[in-house]
């Protein structure tokens, strides 16, 4: 079971800590709990031959196995219409949004250090040298449990009260 109230703010630390987060672990597919540890809000997605040049936000989280092995990843929302789903059922697995029309302004800053639940899998992609790779990548982000929705309570009454008041505080409005 994740203790949801004890999220490691050690402001100490060694090599090993540091050379030991760097270790990449590719996932068995699954459904995980995961705690989002970092937003970078004001990022760019430079365009490809689907998709133009865009605002992004990378997310990164820490996924914790059933062993409670805590692997690190990140995961991009790029702001382009198609891929609006992928914001909103991201923000649903937090318990933050709850709009069925899926209009109003995304509370990203509200996120970090909330926990939910998302099914990852494995995603092969090639290196410039033709070598296969794979990654960890959410395929599904799941709706959140009672215990997800404790461990948000603080960040869904603000987000909540915010709605309600009509106001602008962390939010940022989703150019969709």
């Amino acid at each position: 079971m994740i203790d949801y109230n004890n999220t490691n703010s050690s402001d100490t630390f060694d090599l090993e800590d540091i050379l030991e987060d760097n270790q990449f672990v590719l996932l068995p597919p699954d459904v995980y709990t995961f705690q989002v540890t970092q937003l970078n809000l004001n990022e760019r997605f430079n365009g490809s031959a689907k998709m133009p040049p865009c605002r992004k936000v990378s997310v990164h989280l820490d996924v914790y196995t059933k062993e409670q092995q805590k692997v690190s990843m990140k995961e991009d929302f790029i702001f382009y219409k198609p891929l609006a789903w992928k914001v909103f059922a991201f923000f649903r697995a937090l318990g933050l949004f709850q709009n069925a029309d899926n209009k109003c302004k995304i509370p990203w800053l509200l996120a970090q250090g909330c926990w939910g639940r998302a099914k990852i899998g494995q995603r092969s992609w090639f290196t410039q040298n033709g070598d296969e790779r794979k990654t960890n990548q959410v395929e599904q982000w799941i709706e959140p449990d009672e215990n997800v929705l404790k461990a948000n309570a603080k960040a869904v009454e603000t987000y909540r009260r915010t709605m309600e008041a009509n106001e602008p505080a962390g939010t940022m409005a989703t150019p969709f």
